[in-house]
């Protein structure tokens, strides 16, 4: 899966590359039954300025391209 996120500042966007992995690591999951470490094997997070790429690779679900919308992955407290 694919993640882009456009922050506020540069400064956000670095911060989240810390936060996004951790958030993986500790987070279960509303739509996958389980927790997002069952299903991400590998991550790879940058930022480009303000922007937040990142590439999840693991178990890959149809319920990927939903979960996005509404998952708690993505949320964080900023500022």
């Amino acid at each position: 899966m694919a993640v882009t996120l456009v922050h506020d500042s540069p400064e956000q966007a670095k911060d989240n590359v810390v936060l996004l992995p951790r958030r993986v690591a500790a987070i279960g999951t509303i739509h996958l039954d389980g927790d997002w470490s069952d299903v991400v094997g590998e991550i790879e997070v940058r930022a480009d300025g303000r922007v937040l790429l990142a590439k999840l690779r693991g178990s890959v679900t149809a319920d990927w391209e939903i979960v996005a919308l509404d998952e708690s992955l993505l949320w964080h407290d900023g500022p």
